[in-house]
């Protein structure tokens, strides 16, 4: 994974040869006209997602955990030079990502990780602290909420996948709900991503509450 991001920018100068894009059925061609929250896991190669961005001609914000070592944090940012948009540090940074949405301009952020503000829903099977934010801003600036998953291929190739929007499935629930809803369907897939590659998913911290994982230690 960190030899993917050393070589980021190398790989998306030969991008013909190494990078291919698909949009699965159902999605939807991304583009200017409308503003989208691409969301991902740290799932494959994950750190492909954002080229979506520079691919499709969009300039967005990519939101990520800044290094403590400064550093370590100025050569990740211009490993990450490729993605074309301005990173956003996460601490304090929905606030950056809302201004964004305002001015009708796309953002992404992965979604797998622990929120300890967030709220607990199912992760198979176990309630976990969840992410809700991508799919609160969605509801609240009319945006499509678009996963986004990175693939390995053979002989150095990586294939990026665009998918269909997350929708409610009741619009007549309140926006709390539906906005829980949208996560839980986000949750799903990302649990399918991680059965399918399981050595493939880097969780960075413990994601369920300690008495859950002790049932299963």
């Amino acid at each position: 994974m960190l030899v993917e991001l050393v070589w980021l920018n190398k790989i998306w100068d030969h991008r013909q040869q190494r990078i291919e894009f698909q949009l699965l059925p159902g999605a939807k061609r991304p583009s200017n006209e409308r503003p989208t929250i691409f969301i991902a896991a740290h799932v494959g190669a994950w750190q492909f997602t954002p080229l979506v961005g520079p691919h499709y001609g969009i300039t967005m914000p990519v939101l990520y955990t800044a290094e403590a070592n400064p550093y370590v944090h100025s050569q990740m940012r211009k490993m990450r030079r490729a993605y074309g948009g301005p990173l956003v540090n996460r601490e304090g940074g929905v606030r950056v990502l809302m201004r964004a949405l305002e001015k009708k301009h796309s953002i992404g952020l992965t979604l797998d990780t622990r929120l300890d503000s967030g709220e607990p829903l199912p992760f198979f099977g176990e309630d976990a602290w969840t992410n809700t934010v991508a799919a609160r801003l969605a509801l609240r600036y009319d945006c499509d909420l678009v996963p986004l998953l990175a693939d390995r291929l053979p002989k150095g190739r990586f294939r990026v996948s665009v998918l269909p929007p997350i929708q409610a499935r009741d619009a007549t629930v309140s926006l709390a709900e539906q906005s829980r809803d949208m996560v839980t369907q986000v949750n799903q897939l990302f649990e399918q991503w991680i059965s399918e590659r399981p050595g493939e998913w880097f969780c960075m911290k413990r994601r369920w509450p300690k008495a859950t994982e002790k049932r299963y230690a």
